[in-house]
């Protein structure tokens, strides 16, 4: 049984000259045989595609496919033509800096043979740079059920990366794919998704995989990185706050984790960094949906105004009272 379940490891790639090989190579150490790897080009300028195609040339369970020009440009078009074309009983996704360890697959397949009525097994990621390991790069819940990890992803509390879960074919309908149109916070989307849709989960504490960081740099610092994750956010909090998208947990229940994912972004990468053009958009965001009510929209903002004009250092006329009542209001401490 174990040696005929196939499994399909699915691999976007743009620019990746440097790292594919490292990833390409734990592939081939797997211990388990029965496997297909989807190498999918986004149009890579830096020669990479030479590479992937030389070892697709020379290893017949090793694809390659280049993103058509009618799909829209990212990784989320590469992991859904992944998906197009897999065989795979069971697939797993896998960035292409990443890399595997050797009973990644075996370990993999023989855990569903014992966990069967789960949808997806989720495993543990450990972060490396370099030769240097680092700690687990997992967030689990108390609770560690499906519904506790939805609101998790929900709250801006991300419990585990992309390569983290291994999941059944028939639960990847053409409903339950990554959303093409958004350029960052994919993985966060596709498992919310996934989740709100009902698919069961289950946490296997068993670590198999690297979380490559060699390349690290402050991305928080990147205005244009910056400003596409932003763009995401809004998209994501639109898109979950409203009721076209049915699940199980309704957009009224939804709404009180949302509401903490905007006030994290809000805080972290916008009031705290005087971004004042994406104030001004999250401050329309929370005018247009039903994340807060009308009177935290009217706080959020007068302190969107008086931090605009930098009211709050001018003296003499109650508008550093004010500044420090709305934010009491809006980024209550615990």
């Amino acid at each position: 049984m174990l040696g005929t379940t196939k499994i399909s490891i699915i691999i976007p790639s743009f620019n990746c000259s440097k790292t594919i090989g490292r990833t390409l190579d734990s592939i081939m150490a797997q211990t388990y045989s029965n496997w297909e790897c989807l190498l999918v080009d986004d149009g890579s300028t830096d020669g990479s595609q030479t590479i992937l195609e030389e070892w697709a040339a020379k290893e017949a369970r090793i694809q390659f496919h280049q993103r058509p020009a009618d799909r829209k440009k990212g990784a989320n078009a590469c992991r859904n033509i992944g998906i197009e074309k897999s065989s795979g009983d069971y697939l797993m996704f896998l960035d292409s800096d990443d890399s595997i360890f050797a009973d990644c697959f075996e370990k993999r397949i023989g855990f569903f043979e014992k966990n069967n009525e789960a949808d997806a097994l989720v495993f543990s990621g450990q972060e490396k740079r370099g030769e240097e390991v680092g700690g687990l790069i997992n967030n689990d819940p108390q609770k560690q059920d499906s519904i506790s990890y939805l609101k998790m992803f929900l709250s801006y509390e991300i419990p585990w990366h992309t390569t983290s879960p291994i999941w059944k074919r028939n639960v990847l309908k053409k409903t339950n794919r990554f959303d093409e149109n958004l350029k960052r916070f994919q993985d966060v989307d596709f498992h919310t998704a996934m989740l709100l849709s009902g698919c069961e989960v289950k946490r296997i504490h068993e670590t198999d995989f690297f979380y490559h960081t060699d390349d690290a740099h402050d991305k928080f610092h990147d205005e244009v990185f910056i400003a596409k994750a932003l763009a995401a956010i809004r998209y994501y909090l639109k898109k979950y706050d409203g009721g076209k998208i049915k699940g199980v947990l309704s957009a009224k229940e939804r709404r009180p984790f949302l509401r903490q994912m905007f006030l994290k972004a809000l805080k972290r990468f916008v009031y705290d960094r005087n971004r004042k053009k994406e104030f001004r958009h999250f401050t329309r965001l929370a005018w247009n949906t039903k994340i807060f009510s009308r009177k935290e929209c009217l706080y959020l903002s007068m302190l969107r105004r008086v931090d605009a004009y930098q009211l709050q250092n001018k003296a003499g006329f109650g508008f550093y009272r004010l500044n420090k009542f709305l934010l009491s209001r809006i980024f209550p401490s615990k």
